[in-house]
């Protein structure tokens, strides 16, 4: 699978003062901004209601915000529909007038006009993090730099796998959160994702593979967690009140017992774009980033 990555450069003109995961804020603003500008009612964009509307594939907001939530999902994938952009974790600090602050993002669709209006809202944005009205984090555009990646295939596995849950990740069955997800969770969760965005996105429906995943249940037991629960308090601007999210950090590895073909090429086709993409709850706010990784065991 093909997508673009897109690296933009800004200098700080006033104090940023960015949240630790700032992921939530860099959503919402770039959605407002992408339907501001996208939308075909000029005059009332704000109120403006997405669903039943016919230019919701020609729209980059209703693209990129919009367009999943109207897809009919097939039995089995139960996720909440998956947005075809995140963001590459940005550090939550404070930058001073003079630094640059570099934004990575991803975006899964094939063609470029999507790209270039994303991207007109990104370069758009002339203030971010905390303060804004009190006249801190303004920011000035310096250059952008758009690259068409291949998500290639993943190495053979070897005797160990390694999961590092870099940013608070939620994997959620039955409405609760795993504390302990097994690798069959988390593979699940992130292949779900990439036939739902091949399929919305790419309009490709591929035959699903995913029951070929069930093997990993016996066949790769954890032994060796190093995991901790973090807790994020954030404000919802949508919804005018104090959120909590909580997600796991840390690590999981697990004993590669023994794999088949079939399940070998399917690991290999989906770990990188898990990789990539991410899982979990709020994923294209830059939550569930995780990195796979295997190696072989010291004898």
């Amino acid at each position: 699978m093909e997508y673009y990555s897109v690296e933009y450069k800004f200098e700080v003109i006033t104090p940023v003062r960015l949240p630790k995961y700032p992921g939530f804020m860099l959503r919402g603003l770039i959605g407002e901004m992408l339907k501001k500008q996208s939308c075909i009612y000029r005059d009332s964009w704000r109120s403006a209601v997405c669903k039943g509307c016919g230019e919701l594939k020609n729209c980059a907001y209703g693209l990129s915000y919009e367009l999943g939530k109207d897809f009919s999902r097939p039995i089995g994938y139960l996720i909440p529909p998956p947005r075809p952009f995140t963001f590459s974790p940005l550090e939550g600090k404070t930058y001073s007038p003079g630094e640059e602050l570099v934004l990575n993002l991803n975006i899964f669709y094939p063609k470029k006009w999507l790209v270039e209006l994303f991207s007109l809202a990104v370069e758009n944005l002339s203030s971010i993090g905390r303060d804004r009205n009190r006249g801190y984090g303004k920011l000035r555009f310096l250059s952008k730099r758009v690259e068409k990646k291949e998500l290639g295939k993943f190495p053979y596995l070897k005797d160990r796998i390694r999961v590092e849950f870099i940013t608070p990740t939620r994997i959620r069955r039955e409405g609760i959160m795993l504390k302990s997800p097994s690798l069959y969770d988390i593979l699940i969760d992130g292949g779900r994702r990439y036939y739902l965005i091949k399929a919305i996105y790419y309009g490709k429906i591929e035959i699903n593979r995913l029951p070929i995943l069930g093997e990993i249940r016996e066949n790769f037991p954890p032994i060796l967690r190093r995991l901790r629960i973090e807790t994020i308090e954030r404000w919802s601007e949508k919804r005018k009140k104090k959120e909590v999210f909580e997600g796991l950090v840390g690590s999981i590895t697990y004993l590669n017992e023994g794999t088949t073909k079939e399940l070998r090429e399917e690991l290999r086709k989906l770990i990188p774009f898990i990789n990539v993409y991410g899982i979990g709850n709020r994923v294209s706010a830059s939550m569930g980033k995780v990195r796979i990784t295997t190696y072989y065991s010291k004898k």
